[in-house]
């Protein structure tokens, strides 16, 4: 809920991973230990980022967490900062894999803090009694858009960006989950009264696109893709004009070439349909309750990840498994065991793994087709992000 106070979560028992190819991602079972060619072609210009869980010191200022990097062939490890025991990191690579933005709780209120990848440089970016988070990198890499939640009652949420280093921070608008356009030059966002906005990034040009959460540009930044508040998958143009619903569903993603869209559908599956609303197809059955969602589309479009819950927790689903499969449906490979998550490399020929339970869980490097898994990290806790960078620009 847009309105809600950001609460603390507890980050003890807690492993978060994030990837780079200046960088490099992770996640799957435990299978062969054998390395997957690709994994190993190209370990030396990727990196993997991570939160894993440490012990706490009595009266220690920073405990519980640490963010880490190691190259997808397990090698080199190593730790970047320590982290408070209170918020999640939320790590993001930049584009151009030389620096991570995450979420720091120094105290007890989250800021938005930048490291270079080697672990130098390390600078908090916001210095302020509300909860910042959700941090994202412009198209550029030179502007960092952020969520501040207030503590006040009633609670509020804001839209801001800010330069790269800190300065120039500015508040676009009420609202929260801020989504740059491709070319950097607008954002997306909900607003707490169920409203889908467009802004210009200086502030101006505000726009409602429709009542509903989750935007989503569409790659050519013509586009925005989101789940309608009663539910339903809608497609309308960047200027608010010709807005359509395209299907009943949930959770639109995008392909990498903008001609079809992925989402979760009712009854329980993954469907696709053409942009235009034509081409509709289920590629999942899940007979189960929460039904299964995509993750996200291969960079060549030929692959889909996607989440499948099943049981009955107490609170919602006992288990979210993660497979891949063919984007007509093909080749279901499940990549998980208990949770976790799954993410692609930039060339789309390996996917990171990360999951298991407490003790027992780990990072993995797989080939596109789920095969090949081998192990590179061990974890406290299953991961809970991932995110594979662009290579390294020189």
């Amino acid at each position: 809920m847009y309105g809600a106070v950001a609460t603390f979560s507890v980050l003890v028992g807690l492993a978060v991973a994030t990837i780079v190819e200046g960088a490099a991602p992770p996640q799957q079972a435990a299978l062969g230990l054998a390395a997957p060619p690709s994994a190993v072609g190209s370990a030396a210009s990727s990196q993997i980022a991570f939160v894993s869980s440490t012990t706490w010191a009595l009266g220690a200022t920073d405990c519980c967490a640490e963010l880490r990097v190691i190259n997808p062939d397990g090698s080199e490890e190593r730790t970047l900062t320590r982290l408070a025991a209170m918020g999640g990191a939320q790590p993001v690579w930049s584009p151009d894999g030389r620096r991570i933005v995450f979420v720091s709780a120094p105290g007890f209120s989250e800021e938005i803090a930048v490291i270079n990848a080697d672990g130098s440089g390390k600078q908090i970016l916001t210095h302020h009694p509300a909860s910042d988070q959700g941090p994202v990198w412009s198209p550029d890499g030179r502007k960092i858009a952020f969520t501040r939640a207030s503590y006040a009652l009633p609670a509020d949420t804001s839209v801001f960006t800010m330069n790269a280093d800190g300065s120039g921070k500015r508040m676009l608008a009420q609202g929260a989950g801020p989504v740059w356009s491709p070319d950097g030059r607008k954002i997306a966002y909900g607003s707490g009264d169920g409203g889908v906005h467009v802004v210009n990034a200086d502030g101006g040009g505000q726009l409602t696109l429709g009542r509903g959460s989750g935007p989503l540009w569409s790659p050519d930044g013509r586009k925005v893709a989101y789940t309608g508040d009663s539910g339903g998958v809608f497609v309308v143009n960047a200027d608010g004009s010709g807005r359509r619903k395209l299907a009943r569903g949930t959770g639109p993603l995008w392909s990498p070439d903008g001609r079809k869209i992925a989402y979760g559908g009712v009854p329980g599956g993954v469907f696709v349909v053409d942009a235009d609303g034509t081409g509709k197809r289920r590629l999942s059955h899940n007979a189960s309750t929460w039904g299964d969602a995509p993750s996200s589309w291969s960079p060549d479009g030929q692959r889909i990840l996607f989440s499948r819950f099943v049981g009955h927790g107490r609170y919602g689903p006992a288990k979210v498994l993660s497979y891949v499969m063919g984007a007509d449906g093909s080749g279901k490979s499940r990549l998980t065991q208990h949770g976790g998550q799954s993410v692609w490399s930039p060339d789309g020929r390996m996917i990171a793994v990360s999951s298991g339970h407490d003790g027992t869980a780990a990072i993995h490097v797989v080939h596109a087709d789920g095969s090949g898994s081998r192990r590179i990290a061990r974890l406290y806790a299953s991961g809970l992000e991932l995110a594979w960078s662009p290579a390294r620009r020189t």
